[in-house]
């Protein structure tokens, strides 16, 4: 017998899937034509000539035809012994494939024949747990051979009806189906038909999911006498992720732009028949994006798609270039939830391999899928998804794949612990030189973490993953938002009471040196060496030491309970997570924690301001020889508003830069900016303004003070002060002016963080407003 094709490499690497799937179908087509001819084939005349895994994947899968041909025939049923001992090679590489012994069971089934498992199990000890696995987790009605879970090729072509629907194109063909493009005769309108075998529950799971990047599915029919189900959906002309991927293998890395992308499309586009959207903003947006930041805006559109799939319950489970659509704009959408398929999970059998879907699982999910394995299909949860889409996406950027030059081991247990093994060392911490892409290590370390091969260690959910994605290209954001492990932020994420009370009282004992100063000299000094008022130095000094003993740590303790359930949550940032609420409420909390200081401290010294004139003229009486009560309180009054100003201005932005910095990152940790959020930080933005015209006001109110001094002739031993305070109310405008913009910047940045979820991402519109 001729060879349908030359054979593939006896080495089968993962890169050829494609080409081994036509050979290896094209031997399967053979078989099961000689099949349906009438007399039985042998097995070993449609073997392919050279030995090696190739030989053996299509031995095992003609078997599996074979048994089913047999079991329907009369007294031609053959027990997978008998293949053994005609195939030695069956056994090479861990024994009687797992697969090939269930699908006996299966046939027999089948056929009406009662079964026992145990049967098996006696037969083959050495494969019983992986059989128990196989029957424990898979209806016994459903077939592991290729040959049941696809077209033939030949079936349908463009140009047949098939129900409803005449097909003009055939778009993709796979494992498990071929996609047509198709008019819908009844509508009138276009559609992509997915033409399958009757199996499976992926229309029922796209029924449930509504969102702009997964794609729309219209409805579905079943046509049981063809065995076949038709699922027709939003037709999108733009062809596959899987396109883009090999035109960027074909250019430079330090060419890759958003053209690669628009090239693509339009290169699709043309074939089908379809214009271009030349005028979309969206085609502009996307040409002018650098290649990383084009990577960053898919993965952002389809891990929010993913989260959405997760919170209605639903794993995806065969993320791969090929199941992501593009829309003529660019847009990528979601296709193939094809979610039960195979012994444990889709992926056991070696359909999985030809669809490609081996190379872009997760550690677990490729051990959920091996029956030699114990863990459970139940174990796997979003995180998952989420590590293909990383190896996705990685492939995306660099044009290969992370884990390269995966080859098909004998046996599909041997394989599946080989890939386990390789993805359980961690995504690779190099890469070669010529894979170097402009302005992608932020992204390289955002798809690393989501390639742990721990998933407590990845992005907890697709919200999560999408929020990284989109601060790779926001470098402010992400030194805002991402807390280093060392250095002065650190220090104040450690110790937020000890940095909240320097950045509080260091102002305020500027303030009063000077306040003690200034009115000893200005005023004291002169009362006293007058001889005027008596008893006005010690009234002053004993002031002094109870206003400063009873303000300064009233004033601490006071800030202190105000700020305490921000700070103890700062401090103890490991600790168990709140609920999403709480957070919310002590982020708004972190971002007033400076007015608040301010304001107590302005408080404070307004007291101050009433009480110190008050008790010196309780004290000392009759104030006419010193100018009358009414120049003597406009004096105190006047230096008292500037220590007020020094009091407000500089603990607010002080406190407020570590509350941008410190404390309102570390409580939004894995967690993204809220509506209250965003309308807390727009108030804080309108305050910092305003505190920055007060700032201003400083060298007015020393030029006051100097005016006060000569109208109430008490200037005599403080004549430096007024010209201090210019000097130093000027150098502070510089402060506060520089401190308002890093703040003012600050805020903009975590803002553009901070688009609601219902709405950020989710049109290619709002994806421009931030990429």
């Amino acid at each position: 017998m001729s060879n349908p094709s030359s054979n593939p490499s006896t080495d089968l690497n993962l890169e050829s899937a494609t080409q081994t799937w036509d050979v290896l179908a094209r031997h399967l087509d053979r078989f099961i034509e000689h099949w349906e001819g009438g007399s039985p084939p042998t097995v070993a005349d449609h073997l392919p000539e050279a030995d090696g895994t190739f030989r053996r994947m299509a031995l095992v899968e003609l078997i599996k035809i074979d048994l089913e041909y047999r079991a329907k025939a009369e007294d031609l049923f053959k027990p997978v012994e008998r293949y053994v001992a005609e195939f030695p090679e069956l056994v090479d590489g861990g024994g009687v494939p797992c697969d090939l012994l269930y699908e006996e069971f299966h046939v027999r089934r089948s056929q009406g024949e009662d079964v026992d498992p145990e049967e098996l199990f006696n037969r083959f000890p050495d494969k019983a747990e992986e059989l128990k696995r196989l029957l424990g987790f898979t209806s016994p009605v459903v077939s592991t051979a290729l040959f049941g879970q696809k077209l033939r090729s030949d079936d349908l072509e463009p140009g047949d009806r098939v129900d409803d629907f005449s097909l003009l194109l055939r778009l993709g063909k796979g494992a498990f189906a071929t996609v047509y493009l198709a008019r819908q005769e009844s509508m009138q309108r276009m559609v992509a038909l997915k033409v399958s075998a009757d199996r499976g529950q992926e229309p029922q799971t796209l029924a449930q999911l509504d969102h702009p990047n997964i794609v729309r599915v219209y409805d579905t029919r079943a046509l049981p006498q063809q065995r076949m189900r038709l699922m027709y959906m939003q037709y999108l002309a733009g062809g596959t992720l899987q396109g883009v991927i090999e035109r960027v293998r074909r250019i430079p890395p330090s060419s890759r732009t958003g053209e690669i992308l628009l090239a693509a499309l339009d290169e699709e586009l043309e074939r089908n028949g379809q214009p271009a959207l030349t005028g979309s903003p969206a085609r502009k947006a996307l040409a002018a994006m650098s290649w990383p930041k084009v990577v960053c805006r898919i993965g952002f559109q389809l891990a929010k798609a993913l989260q959405h799939a997760h919170d209605k319950g639903v794993l995806h489970r065969d993320i791969k270039p090929a199941n992501v659509l593009l829309a003529a704009d660019g847009t990528p959408k979601l296709a193939d939830f094809n979610i039960s398929f195979s012994s444990q999970l889709d992926g056991a059998t070696p359909a999985a391999y030809f669809g490609g879907s081996l190379a872009y699982m997760s550690p677990e999910q490729l051990e959920a899928c091996n029956p030699s394995h114990q863990r459970e299909p139940e174990s796997l949860d979003g995180r998952s998804d989420l590590y293909s889409l990383a190896v996705m996406l990685w492939e995306l950027l660099y044009g290969v794949r992370p884990f390269r030059d995966e080859k098909l081991a004998g046996a599909w247990s041997q394989t599946l612990n080989q890939m386990a093994s390789r993805r359980r060392e961690g995504p690779p911490t190099e890469h070669d030189p010529f894979e170097e892409v402009a302005g992608e290590p932020e992204l390289r370390q955002v798809l690393m973490r989501c390639m742990s091969p721990d998933p407590a260690q990845r992005f907890a959910s697709g919200d999560e993953f999408a929020r990284e994605l989109r601060l790779c290209h926001e470098a402010r954001t992400q030194q805002i938002l991402k807390l280093p492990s060392h250095g002065w932020r650190e220090f104040v994420r450690r110790q937020p009471i000890v940095a909240i009370a320097i950045a509080a009282v260091l102002p305020n004992l500027v303030a009063a040196v000077f306040n003690f100063l200034y009115n000893n000299q200005a005023i004291i000094d002169v009362l006293d060496a007058e001889g005027s008022v008596e008893g006005a130095r010690q009234a002053f000094n004993v002031l002094v030491i109870l206003v400063n003993s009873t303000f300064f740590p009233g004033g601490f303790f006071l800030g202190v309970w105000l700020a305490w359930p921000v700070l103890r949550r700062v401090k103890d940032a490991g600790a168990p997570p709140l609920p999403e609420e709480d957070l919310v409420s002590l982020r708004v909390k972190s971002l007033g924690i400076g007015p608040t200081i301010a304001t107590i401290c302005i408080v404070l010294w307004l007291v101050a301001g009433v009480v110190y004139p008050v008790f010196i003229h309780l004290t000392t009486g009759d104030l006419t020889e010193a100018g009358g009560p009414l120049k003597f309180y406009l004096h105190f009054v006047v230096s008292m508003v500037l220590c007020c100003l020094i009091s407000l201005i500089y603990p607010f932005y002080f406190i407020t830069y570590l509350s941008m910095r410190v404390l309102y990152p570390t409580l939004l940790q894995n967690s993204s900016p809220s509506d209250a959020d965003v309308e807390a930080l727009r108030v804080l933005s309108k305050r910092c303004r305003a505190y920055l015209v007060l700032a201003a006001s400083v060298p007015v109110f020393a030029a006051a003070i100097f005016g006060v001094a000569n109208y109430t002739n008490l200037d005599t031993a403080a004549t430096w002060a007024p010209a201090a305070v210019a000097l130093i109310g000027i150098a502070g405008v510089f402060l506060t002016f520089w401190m308002n913009s890093v703040i003012q910047h600050d805020i903009a940045a975590v803002l553009r963080a901070a688009t609601p979820v219902e709405s950020f991402g989710v049109s290619t519109d709002s994806m421009d407003t931030f990429f």
